[in-house]
């Protein structure tokens, strides 16, 4: 039997494996699919100008013109074996919804160019076993 039943237009046409792997090109819509039996995925779609690669998992990486987007089911570790550098032009955030969020290095070192804030909602604390500095052009406590 045929992967696919033919329409009249013929916009669909596909190589597909007697193991099921399945290269599917969708002519209208300028998108080329590749699947394994497993249903992993790379999704090439010149009409939305996107390459999407997916796993069974439902893991996923995205490239389009708003950018790369990386979604996974459960944990993501990025790794690296020297250093590891992140920079944007205008702006970036960090969101925990629910639990823990930690840094942890030898030295620490955070700058804003304006203004620096830390703040806790419900109490903070800022502790060293050595020598603990506050300096400014003026120091003001409560």
């Amino acid at each position: 039997a045929p992967a696919f039943t033919p329409d009249a237009p013929n916009n669909t046409k596909a190589i597909v494996t007697r193991t099921k792997m399945k290269i599917e090109f969708q002519e209208d819509k300028d998108i080329i699919t590749i699947t394994t039996p497993k249903n992993n995925q790379v999704i090439f779609n010149d009409e939305e100008g996107s390459i999407k690669l997916a796993d069974s998992n439902s893991n996923t990486i995205t490239m389009s013109s708003s950018g790369i987007e990386i979604k996974s089911a459960s944990a993501v570790t990025i790794k690296a074996a020297t250093e590891l550098n992140m920079s944007a032009t205008s702006g970036g955030s960090c969101k925990v919804s629910g639990g823990d969020l930690s840094m942890e290095a030898l030295n620490v070192s955070c700058n804003g160019q304006v203004t620096f804030k830390a703040q806790g909602a419900a109490s903070a604390q800022l502790t060293a076993s050595g020598e603990v500095k506050v300096q400014g052009a003026m120091v003001m406590i409560n």
